[in-house]
């Protein structure tokens, strides 16, 4: 616990960590949030087989695999110090993040043999 005192006011505020840590990866939700309009919009645009969305589609892959792999040793970390597993946030984020990963990485798959087929026609015509 964190408190925090004002002088000459007479304010006491006490910060949980758990709280803190929230304020803190903020940012890093906003950055996650945009990169994932990102990846949305490509499927909006008029061509889906191009370099800038499969480069979109790759971006929020690795994003969501970096979430998956820092969640999945903070698991790991905080089971080993404990000695027993207990279902926590951090396992959400690695079922989460891991089926997210998955998907994006079959729409990166898709979009990449999409990008082949229609340069192959391009060559063809």
């Amino acid at each position: 616990m964190i408190s925090v005192m004002v002088p000459d006011i007479e304010i006491s505020m006490i910060f949980q960590p758990r709280a803190i840590i929230l304020i803190a990866i903020f940012p890093f939700f906003s950055f996650y949030f945009h990169i994932m309009h990102k990846f949305f919009k490509v499927f909006i645009a008029d061509s889906l087989f191009h370099e800038k969305a499969i480069r979109d589609l790759r971006r929020f892959f690795y994003l969501n695999l970096a979430v998956f792999i820092i969640a999945f040793i903070t698991a790991v970390a905080s089971t080993i110090s404990r000695g027993y597993f207990k279902m926590e946030e951090s396992v959400v984020f690695i079922i989460i993040h891991g089926f997210v990963s998955i998907i994006s990485y079959l729409y990166i798959d898709m979009a990449k043999k999409g990008a082949d087929l229609k340069q192959e026609n391009d060559l063809t015509i």
